[in-house]
């Protein structure tokens, strides 16, 4: 009567260490494709922020001082969504002085 019941048992913790190593993977492959999707969010941020950068040079050489404002803190907004952190700081300075020409409170 001894050997059924060890069979039974040998079954079931192959069957919960298969569960284990499954959910496991399965752990590892969504912590990694959250990372990936969180890059890429980062990625994007950049890209507006490069394209706010971008608008922000034109629009203070050809004088439109509103629009330097405004460029100024998009690009400041989409540095901070991307946790670039030191260029963020960088940005909002640039911000505040762009919109202060403009008698903007900082």
């Amino acid at each position: 009567m001894n050997a059924p019941t060890s069979g039974v048992v040998k079954r079931a913790v192959a069957i919960i260490l298969l569960v284990a190593v499954a959910g496991g993977g399965w752990y590892l492959v969504l912590r990694q494709e959250e990372a990936r999707r969180r890059e890429q969010a980062r990625a994007a941020q950049r890209l507006v922020a490069s394209d706010a950068m971008m608008l922000y040079a034109v629009a203070t050489r050809a004088g439109h001082k509103v629009d330097a404002c405004m460029y100024a803190g998009r690009a400041a907004a989409a540095l901070e969504r991307a946790n670039d952190d030191s260029l963020h700081a960088a940005w909002k300075s640039t911000e505040e002085k762009a919109c202060k020409t403009l008698g903007f409170p900082f």
